[in-house]
């Protein structure tokens, strides 16, 4: 019989001003599981690491800060976030135990608009860097700006276009990514919306790297996030 334990604890602290547009807020968690076993999945940035292992125990910390704040009397907001997880299990493979931990460093900077009209748009740029283990590191960038048009009342439309650079330190990929979504109310009840995520990019991309320590082969396999495009119709009774 195998015992399985979780724990999970959650902190959340905010503070909003709707006078001077301001929004502050801290969230931190940490979520510990004992004799578990799965399958270990890694969303390092742009890639995706999946290494198919059983693993005990695994813990998740995350901590993360946002601090919005409205530019005097225009319709503009300035926004600072930052965050900080952390990310360790220990892999039963070949008998053996293999420790590993994954530390993901953030930070964001972005200015949006809030005419409320036709037009808005936001601006942003993000960077992250990553370490899994001793030698792996990755710096990530990501450059945005974003396009949200309101026709009138009832079509909605709205476009980005992200710039991201992933400089590892086995590796260097560069990638542009487009999404957009139009959406439409025909009534109360009823609304259509057609929304594209990655549209640039819509086959999956695969890449497979192999190496051998003398005792069993490893293949770890990376991945770009994949577009899709979906039609969505939403009817409330």
């Amino acid at each position: 019989m195998l015992f399985c334990a979780s724990y999970n604890a959650n902190l959340t602290y905010r503070i909003v001003d709707l006078f001077s547009r301001t929004m502050f807020f801290i969230v931190s968690g940490y979520q510990r599981f004992d004799n578990t076993n799965t399958n270990n999945i890694f969303q390092t940035g742009l890639l995706t690491e999946n290494r198919p292992v059983l693993s005990s125990p695994s813990s998740n910390f995350f901590s993360r800060v946002n601090l919005s704040q409205g530019l005097g009397r225009t319709p503009l907001t300035a926004t600072l976030a930052g965050g900080f997880g952390r990310n360790a299990f220990v892999n039963l493979l070949a008998n053996a135990e293999n420790k590993y931990q994954l530390d993901r460093l953030n930070g964001r900077i972005q200015l949006s608009s809030n005419f409320r009209r036709t037009f808005d748009f936001e601006c942003r740029a993000e960077y992250e860097y990553v370490t899994f283990g001793a030698t792996n590191t990755q710096l990530i960038q990501r450059y945005a700006g974003k396009i949200k048009l309101n026709f009138n009342r009832r079509f909605f439309a709205e476009t980005e276009l992200e710039y991201a650079m992933n400089d590892g330190s086995n590796f260097s990929r560069n990638f542009f990514y487009l999404n957009a979504r139009l959406r439409y109310i025909l009534n109360r009840s009823l609304e259509f919306e057609l929304a594209g995520v990655n549209i640039l990019h819509l086959k999956r991309q695969d890449w497979v790297t192999s190496s051998y320590n003398g005792i069993y082969l490893t293949e770890r396999h990376f991945r770009q996030i994949p577009g899709n495009v979906m039609l969505k119709v939403n009817y409330r009774f």
